[in-house]
C-alpha cells in the first residue's frame, strides 16, 4: 500500500527554492510494485481526489484512504504526490480498492507506467509529457496531473481596450481566471487589485534592501516616495487565508499570454517602481500577487 504522510511545502517563483521541514518521500522499486518510505528534507505537495460524476472532490490524504473510498463509493480515487527537490511525480488511481493506473516519474529513471488509460484522461496532452525524457516536478508535474485528470490548459486572455501584454504560468492563469469568474470581474481587475493591496509592502521591502546596500536610488528616479494608497478595494477581497503552493515560473512552451486592460495609474506606478528598483515588471507583479494572494483566492 502506498503510504505518504507529506505535508505541503511552499514554493515560490524563480528566485526561490523548494521548502523544507521533515517530509516523507515514497519510493517504489522498479518492477516490483512495492512501496517504501524514507525520511528526507524535500519540498513536497500531495492530495487525494475522489471522482464524483465529472467533478473531482478533494479529501485529506491518509494511508489506505484512497483504496477504501474507491471501494466504498464505487468510484475512482486518485492519490498524487509531487516532490520538487528531487523532481519526482507520482499519480496512483484506485478502483474497487485496487490500483488500476499508476504513473511515476523520477529524474534518475524517467517514466514508469502501470495500467491502461482511464476514460477521463486528456490522452493527447498527457502523451506529450509521457514522451519526454526530462521533466521538472514543478511546473511540469502539475501540468501532468491536470492532463491525467482530464483538464484543459487555461486559455489566453485578450481584454477589450488592452493596455498591457504579459504572460502567466498555467497555474497562475487558472487561478486568476477562477478568481475573476467567481467575482464576475475581468482578470485585469484581479491583477490591479493585487497591485494595490501589496504595492506598499513590496516598496518597503525593496527600499529596505536598497538602503542596506547603500544604493542611491535618486540616480535612477527623481522621486523615491512610496506609491499612493488605494482608496478602496473590491468586494471579493477577504480576510487572509492559508494559500496552497503555486508555481509562478513562466516557460516559453507553457506560458499563457494575457492582454490586460490595466489602468493608467497602475501602469505608471509599475513603471516607476520597475525603474527605481531596477526590477523587471513581471518580478514585481509576481511579488505583489504572492503577497496579496491570501486575500483574493477563491474560498471553498
Amino acid at each position: 500500500m502506498l503510504r505518504r504522510v507529506a505535508r505541503r511545502a511552499g514554493r515560490r517563483h524563480d528566485c526561490c527554492g523548494a521548502g523544507g521541514e521533515r517530509r516523507w518521500l515514497a519510493v517504489r522499486s522498479i518492477g516490483a510494485w512495492e512501496h517504501h518510505v524514507y525520511s528526507t528534507n524535500v519540498g513536497s505537495d500531495e492530495k487525494l481526489l475522489v471522482r464524483d460524476g465529472s467533478v473531482w472532490v478533494e479529501r485529506k490524504p491518509s494511508p489506505g484512504l484512497a483504496a477504501k473510498l474507491s471501494r466504498d463509493h464505487g468510484t475512482i480515487a486518485v492519490e498524487w504526490s509531487i516532490h520538487t527537490a528531487v523532481d519526482q511525480i507520482w499519480i496512483v488511481a484506485y478502483r474497487a480498492g485496487e490500483v488500476v493506473r499508476e504513473l511515476r516519474y523520477a529524474a534518475s529513471g524517467g517514466w514508469t507506467k502501470r495500467g491502461k488509460s482511464l476514460p477521463f484522461e486528456n490522452t493527447a496532452r498527457l502523451g506529450k509529457f509521457l514522451r519526454k525524457r526530462r521533466l521538472l516536478a514543478s511546473p511540469d508535474g502539475y501540468e501532468v496531473l491536470d492532463a491525467f485528470l482530464g483538464k484543459q490548459p487555461p486559455a489566453s486572455v485578450v481584454e477589450p481596450g488592452a493596455t498591457y501584454d504579459t504572460s502567466f504560468s498555467p497555474a497562475q492563469a487558472a487561478e486568476l481566471s477562477a478568481i475573476a469568474e467567481r467575482a464576475s470581474v475581468r482578470v485585469s481587475v484581479v491583477v490591479e487589485t493585487c497591485w494595490h493591496l501589496a504595492k506598499q509592502v513590496i516598496y518597503d521591502r525593496r527600499m529596505a534592501r536598497a538602503t542596506k546596500l547603500g544604493l542611491d536610488l535618486t540616480m535612477l528616479v527623481d522621486d523615491t516616495s512610496p506609491p499612493p494608497p488605494a482608496e478602496s478595494v473590491p468586494a471579493f477581497v477577504h480576510e487572509p487565508m492559508e494559500a496552497p503552493p503555486i508555481d509562478l515560473k513562466r516557460y516559453s512552451d507553457s506560458a499563457i499570454p494575457h492582454q490586460l486592460a490595466l489602468s493608467a495609474q497602475m501602469l505608471a506606478e509599475l513603471d516607476h517602481m520597475s525603474t527605481m528598483f531596477d526590477a523587471p515588471k513581471y518580478d514585481l507583479l509576481d511579488e505583489v500577487y504572492l503577497e496579496a494572494r491570501p486575500r483574493v483566492i477563491v474560498r471553498n
